[in-house]
């Protein structure tokens, strides 16, 4: 090959990884229905539709709890959001409401382009972890999603 093929497919292999990662974090940020909320947003949430969240401190920032809708938010010490969790059934995260069984929201996981972690109820993908909230009855009745930082 001549040096201006190699240096041609070089730039090429570059290019396609930087859109590759630009296209997971869009991923990401369009696979989730909770209340508008997203993940590495420096949105500062401290009312959603009518009710005010409360504060706890945690090692990695705090968590705003929103009680009366079911969810809280993480943020991390940057202000930034790193962690949604949801017990609300009229949202969704990567297609998966609370309430919905285990084993299917675990094969919608999955089509989403999520993998298996390997530990029952958790999936990973795009810098990101995604734990299911599992009741005895095999029912997700809640989800977490959080950033790998």
């Amino acid at each position: 090959m001549t040096g201006a093929r190699i240096i041609g497919l070089l730039l090429v292999i570059c290019l396609t990884g930087c859109l590759a990662s630009k296209g997971g974090i869009n991923r990401i940020q369009g696979a989730k229905d909770v209340f508008g909320i997203e993940l590495y947003s420096a949105t500062d949430y401290r009312e959603i539709k009518g009710v005010k969240g409360t504060d706890e401190p945690c090692l990695k920032g705090f968590e705003r709890s929103f009680d009366a809708l079911g969810i809280s938010i993480g943020y991390g010490f940057d202000g930034k959001i790193r962690k949604i969790t949801t017990r609300n059934p009229e949202t969704t995260l990567f297609g998966v409401h609370p309430g919905t069984q285990a084993k299917d929201a675990g094969r919608t996981l999955l089509q989403a382009g999520l993998t298996d972690s390997g530990t029952p109820g958790r999936y990973t993908g795009d810098g990101l972890t995604l734990t299911l909230l599992v009741d005895g009855s095999g029912r997700a009745f809640g989800i977490t999603v959080e950033t790998d930082n």
